[in-house]
């Protein structure tokens, strides 16, 4: 919840107000105005007649906007750039996450992005310039991917395998659930100052359990602390009020040194190294890329239809909401590659149909109702690559892996808030989105089915599931 509402939070802090005319030559301006070129009340009569704020024109709201505090009402790019420098910070973030969840831990990792995140978002009550608002973005993006992909790969690893489809079900809830708060948020309180410091003592609250809570108990047998993780796996017991049956739970013994000398053939490169783990880490990197790109962009280009953003992002969560009752029997019955294949077919049929130019009012059209379906079949497919990833994942890769997919959805988050403004055409960013589509289906034939399968634990073991399943190995072990 805190993670959407921390990506789409400059939409509502930077938000285009209702102005109106404070000097003559305003006043002179709309005197002679065109109808027929568009609104007078509009972006581009300010831009195109060099209108000042605080001189010519004035906002009609009490609400304030760094827009106006930052001299960007007729300078988009600036605000495209600091949505884009998000996610520059994210990518940070991973690429540390990558090594940073194998090397001390998804607790303690989560826990420092937790206050990056807290930090930065609470810089902007004091924020008075441009630039700062450029590095709070960079803190919010960095710290929103350190905390919340750890807290996912944390979590995911204490689900049992037929409860895993739930869990991210309650996770993407929770996601769409952020859309509301930071509307919420934002149309209560006029001031994006304090805008940012409600979201910083939400984000506080949120992360608060992570200084209490023990590390997960699978990356705890994976770098050989069997007790600790008895103990952990116990005192959860205790919490549910159940007692432990050790002969259920399957806690290796330490291992050989013949064991911790492959471990060492098998270790954080061995995703470029193992051949199959290689290829699998690919293709969920390409999925991530495509679907992430589909979804920013759907997401960032909804100024296009028109409405207010207050709007327009309640019918993105109503969307979304729709697509995650869809997700549980979609996932549990066709499992995850058929769930995937099935909702990129759908969004490839979607922006198909969109390319056909039919409006029956003002705001609605067939472009709009197919984007609309189309935001609740990406948002299965996005949650669908999220948890197939971290099941494709073996237990010893899996904080790296995931980190590489995000960071491939990072660089298409980067490029999201553009997509939108790439042509004025919209059949050729519908054409691309589509390729993106059926591509992305296509690329789901080279990955494993995962339903109720357990983890794979090592890189050897990701090559014994390829051959189960039927699939091409490329390579048998990592000492190959």
């Amino acid at each position: 919840m805190a993670g959407s509402a921390c990506t789409y939070m400059l939409k509502f802090t930077g938000i285009f107000l209702d102005w109106e005319c404070s000097s003559e030559l305003c006043d002179e301006i709309e005197k002679h105005w065109n109808a027929s070129q568009h609104d007078f009340y509009d972006v581009k009569t300010i831009c195109d007649n060099n209108l000042k704020y605080g001189k010519d024109y004035i906002w009609n709201s009490s609400r304030t906007t760094l827009l106006s505090d930052f001299g960007t009402v007729c300078r988009e790019a600036d605000m495209s750039l600091l949505n884009s420098l998000y996610f520059v910070g994210g990518t940070v973030g991973l690429v540390v996450g990558s090594f940073a969840y194998e090397l001390f831990g998804r607790r303690r990792t989560s826990v420092v992005g937790g206050i990056v995140l807290i930090f930065g978002t609470f810089l902007g009550f004091f924020c008075r310039s441009y630039s700062l608002m450029a590095v709070i973005r960079v803190l919010q993006g960095l710290g929103w991917c350190l905390c919340y992909t750890g807290i996912y790969i944390w979590c995911l690893e204490l689900v049992a395998e037929n409860m895993r489809v739930y869990f991210k079900f309650v996770t993407a809830m929770l996601w769409a659930a952020g859309y509301v708060l930071i509307v919420g948020i934002s149309y209560f309180i006029h001031n994006w100052h304090y805008i940012h410091v409600a979201a910083a003592s939400v984000f506080l609250m949120n992360c608060l359990p992570l200084f209490f809570l023990p590390d997960s108990p699978r990356y705890l047998l994976s770098i050989g602390k069997f007790e600790e993780s008895r103990k952990v796996l116990e005192s959860y017991g205790r919490l549910a009020g159940v007692t432990m049956d050790w002969n259920l739970v399957d806690l290796s013994p330490p291992p050989s040194e013949e064991t911790k000398v492959n471990d060492k053939k098998c270790g954080a490169l061995a995703v470029f190294r193992h051949k199959d783990m290689l290829l699998e880490t690919f293709v969920l990197a390409y999925l991530w890329f495509s679907t992430c790109l589909l979804f920013y962009g759907l997401h960032f280009g909804w100024g296009s239809f028109g409405d207010t953003p207050y709007v327009n992002y309640l019918f993105a969560a109503l969307g979304e909401t729709t697509s995650y009752f869809i997700l549980i029997p979609v996932v549990k019955f066709m499992g995850r590659a058929s769930a995937m294949r099935t909702s990129a077919a759908t969004s490839l049929l979607c922006f198909l149909l969109a390319m056909i130019n039919l409006k029956w009012s003002a705001v609605w059209s067939l472009d709009r109702v197919m984007a609309l379906v189309a935001v609740a079949s990406i948002s299965v497919e996005l949650n669908v690559v999220y948890l197939w990833s971290g099941e494709v994942a073996p237990t010893s890769h899996r904080g790296m892996i995931l980190s590489v997919g995000s960071l491939s959805a990072r660089a298409a988050a980067f490029m999201g808030p553009f997509v939108s403004s790439f042509s004025d055409d919209r059949r050729v960013i519908l054409g691309i989105n589509a390729f993106l589509a059926g591509s992305a289906g296509l690329m789901t034939l080279l990955l494993p089915e995962t339903t109720k399968i357990p983890f794979a634990k090592t890189p050897d073991q990701v090559t014994l599931r390829r051959k189960d399943q039927g699939l091409k190995s490329l390579q048998s072990t990592c000492k190959d």
